[in-house]
């Protein structure tokens, strides 16, 4: 691990030992009553480390927006209506998934740089004008390993698992974007902008 790597390693660690001096709780959604609260470790993207918060927002446009949906109050949106075209058709634009040529919304952990968990979301999966959480799935062998991270989709930046398990220990977890589609592009009323609105990953530790 090296570069911006261990650069983004050093700045969520440093971030989450800081976390007793500044706590975050979020209600616990409804998806996940079934699990035990002391196993759910919840992070706001927007109050991820600042290092992480200048590189996304300066390289692919995220803008930070205060919502009433969201329990965290504030969230990181993406608009599909005022993206560059290569993010447009790249990242961040999903077609049915019974279509010729198909494109999907990427979801991605990465260990030792390879995706070694994904999963595709097309128009069909998803759900429209209120947050719904999308699962990675489940990562093993986090001890082992020197770098896990989950990709924020859209080449977004991550939050790394491995430095998560620094202060929430863990060997094994299942990880969930918590996320809002609204606007025609995403399936949902044409009057809607065309945006996502990130506003927390969760991890529930197996």
């Amino acid at each position: 691990m090296g570069g911006r790597g261990e650069a983004g390693f050093n700045a969520m660690k440093d971030y989450l030992c800081s976390l007793p001096e500044e706590p975050m709780t979020f209600d616990i959604p409804s998806e996940l009553s079934n699990e035990n609260p002391e196993d759910i470790y919840q992070i706001s993207l927007l109050n991820m480390p600042k290092y992480i918060q200048q590189y996304v927002r300066k390289a692919y446009g995220y803008t930070e927006e205060e919502d009433g949906d969201s329990s965290c109050g504030k969230v990181v949106k993406w608009s599909f209506d005022t993206a560059t075209g290569i993010h447009k058709l790249l990242y961040l634009y999903p077609t049915s998934k019974f279509a010729e040529k198909k494109s999907s919304i990427y979801m991605a952990i990465q260990k030792e740089a390879e995706d070694v968990v994904t999963n595709e979301l097309y128009k069909e999966d998803l759900v429209h004008g209120r947050y719904h959480l999308y699962k990675y799935g489940t990562i093993s062998g986090i001890k082992d390993a020197t770098n896990v991270r989950a990709k924020i989709p859209g080449a977004g930046g991550s939050v790394n698992i491995k430095a998560l398990a620094l202060t929430f220990p863990m060997d094994a977890c299942d990880v969930y974007l918590s996320m809002k589609f609204t606007g025609e592009v995403y399936g949902g009323d044409a009057k809607d902008e065309n945006a996502i609105y990130f506003d927390r990953m969760i991890f529930v530790r197996k």
